[in-house]
């Protein structure tokens, strides 16, 4: 079985014989986790997209046509675990920064409230959302929707 071309394996896999795809699984694995890790550097999660690819190959074994190569489609499976992997990631990355900004211009906006109230000397300045305003001006105090920066010069 282990002489096997891919063309006959997957057709033993396709038949349901669990010992073809075990072959399958072997020759494959190697291959697969060193192109998943090259784009996914963290080993554990090149492990769970090996595994997930494995697990669609055999969910998906009466799918496969033949007239397309063995591998090209298994390595479409594991390309397309990649991106959404790639996917997710950008969501978390954008999602986290975006909890960040909530919570720094909250932060700046509580800083800065106590100096708002108290007045600000003359000569001292602020930076509101890129717009410099002298201390006079901050005596007025702010909208409590615009993030402040208090900058002393």
């Amino acid at each position: 079985m282990e002489k096997m071309s891919d063309r006959e394996l997957f057709s033993q896999i396709t038949a349901d014989d669990e010992r073809a795809f075990t072959v399958f699984v072997k020759r494959y694995k190697d291959r697969l986790f060193n192109f998943v890790a090259r784009i996914i550097p963290e080993r554990e999660t090149a492990e769970d997209i090996l595994q997930e690819t494995f697990l669609r190959v055999y969910n998906q074994r009466k799918n496969y046509s033949p007239d397309y190569a063995l591998s090209t489609w298994v390595y479409t499976i594991a390309l397309n675990l990649v991106r959404s992997e790639l996917r997710k990631r950008k969501l978390r990355r954008y999602m986290s920064l975006d909890f960040l900004k909530e919570q720094s211009s909250d932060f700046m906006r509580e800083s800065a409230e106590p100096l708002l109230k108290r007045g600000a000397p003359p000569g001292c300045g602020a930076e509101i959302e890129g717009w410099s305003v002298s201390g006079e001006e901050l005596n007025y105090g702010l909208s409590s929707g615009l993030p402040a920066t208090i900058c002393l010069y």
